[in-house]
């Protein structure tokens, strides 16, 4: 997966990392990241795009969940072109990480 990270970003929602003239060709930070469940993220005011593939093994339902402070959004793509994605979770609040994963937004 590929990580980029925009820093002192300007509010707490994602219009603020989009209207950042840095967004999305000069991140502050760049890396890739072995697995995302390990992501942990220790700074105030910054803003962070994650991109990867996810290969279904079967067909069937899939739940997909996030934990973020604030804000976050989450595109699906049917195939490699990013033109297809279409946007499945889209919050609004804070929701933490909990040990119990039926609290949290999907």
């Amino acid at each position: 997966m590929f990580s980029e990270q925009w820093s002192d970003i300007i509010g707490t929602a994602i219009e603020g990392l989009r209207s950042d003239p840095r967004f999305p060709n000069n991140a502050t930070r760049r890396e890739y990241i072995e697995n995302f469940k390990k992501i942990t993220v220790k700074h105030e005011n910054y803003g962070s795009r994650y991109r990867s593939y996810f290969l279904a093994k079967e067909t069937g339902n899939y739940t997909f969940y996030t934990f973020c402070d604030d804000y976050c959004q989450v595109f699906l793509s049917s195939d490699v072109n990013p033109r297809k994605k279409r946007l499945i979770i889209d919050q609004r609040k804070a929701v933490p990480k909990n040990e119990d994963e039926t609290n949290c937004c999907r």
